[in-house]
């Protein structure tokens, strides 16, 4: 698999596009248009396009409940930690779960409660593993995690007197045993090891660190937008958060309001358009 950026070179509009090919064909990750003003010398005209091309841009957006659509092409590991660290955060301040989903290019958080700049402003390279540990604390991934490496260190036996023991009975063995180790010790060998491997075998934490500390630097900046609609590109990170809860005919009704309130807000400048409705039902 590899990936291709391609930019149409201009001053007043730079046209780019990011697709991904493989033996399947080419897909289309990501595509856009940086405009400056022509007034602006030519400087900081070159100025403007780099730094629109540094960026990470989140988009908020309102509709049945509260939408923060991240767009961070960085692949799935670095998403997945950096939005794990970020919705645990928001959600120790609401008080709230915050629903997250993640994709290759981007993941997305919905809830009552996103303070997402309050969040972004405490997360850094320093307190990254820190958050992240309390955030797999009690999930699922940790569970499967611990399940294998209690496995490899005979704590869980995969056959006893010959006969094997199914993946459910371990799995609920696993979740007895984790509890007990946790009591014995937060550092104990096992669960250090399982932590470890959720954060850098199943996560990368260490590109993650890297693109916290090219925010914090200042080299990439983040923008936060507010919109009526999102765009294009944010769609499919919105489809994801219902794909288990909407039949596939409810995503092509969607995606058809979409377009259509799309062409209404390129060609017809109407500030009635009920961008509500777009939420899927």
């Amino acid at each position: 698999m590899m990936k291709i950026l391609g930019i149409d070179p201009g001053f007043g509009r730079m046209g780019y596009a990011l697709i991904e090919a493989g033996r399947s064909g080419q897909k289309l990750i990501k595509a856009g248009c940086v405009q400056t003003a022509a007034e602006k010398k030519q400087e900081k005209r070159l100025l403007k396009i780099g730094q629109e091309l540094e960026k990470i841009i989140i988009e908020r957006y309102r509709a049945e409940k509260n939408y923060l659509l991240v767009q961070s092409m960085y692949g799935r590991r670095v998403n997945d930690a950096l939005s794990r660290a970020l919705a645990w955060i928001m959600g120790s301040y609401g008080h709230r779960d915050v629903e997250m989903g993640i994709s290759d290019n981007g993941f997305y958080f919905a809830g009552e409660s996103l303070n997402i700049e309050k969040a972004l402003k405490e997360l850094n390279p320093d307190n990254l593993k820190a958050m992240l540990e309390e955030a797999i604390g009690k999930t699922d991934i940790l569970t499967r995690r611990f399940r294998h490496c209690a496995g490899r260190s005979l704590m869980i036996l995969r056959t006893y007197k010959g006969k094997a023991k199914s993946v459910g009975k371990q799995q609920v063995k696993s979740q007895f045993l984790l509890y007990a180790v946790k009591k014995i010790s937060k550092d104990f060998p096992i669960l250090r090891e399982a932590r470890r491997e959720v954060l850098e075998d199943l996560m990368d934490i260490a590109n993650a660190k890297l693109v916290l500390e090219w925010i914090k630097s200042g080299k990439l900046k983040v923008k936060i937008k507010d919109v009526k609609l999102p765009s294009p590109f944010a769609l499919n990170l919105i489809l994801q958060g219902h794909a288990d809860l909407i039949r596939i005919e409810d995503k092509q009704e969607f995606l058809k309001r979409m377009h259509e309130l799309h062409k209404k807000s390129l060609w017809a400048k109407d500030e009635n358009i009920d961008y509500g409705s777009v939420a899927p039902k």
